[in-house]
């Protein structure tokens, strides 16, 4: 499921579930979040992010989120499209 950052903390970070519940922010650890990406702060800010969830979740705490992955857009000047990290 894709997930989007809304904002970045040094202990929380919040993201959104758009296909789960778009007006629902969740906490994720930020050490959780870079560990499974292996993304630093910049980076993490700029990526796109997808997670597998509890799909029959009602609450936030019910999603299990596991196995994040990001992706995130090339640097200028190098071939179109996204670099896969992880």
């Amino acid at each position: 499921m894709s997930a989007e950052l809304l904002r970045f903390g040094s202990g929380t970070c919040q993201v959104v579930l758009p296909e789960w519940r778009s007006a629902i922010a969740v906490s994720v650890p930020t050490e959780q979040l870079q560990r499974s990406t292996g993304l630093g702060p910049e980076e993490l800010r700029s990526a796109r992010l997808s997670v597998v969830i509890n799909p029959e979740a009602v609450h936030d705490r019910e999603l299990g989120l596991r196995d994040w992955q990001a992706e995130i857009p090339a640097a200028r000047g190098r071939r179109r499209g996204r670099r896969q990290l992880r």
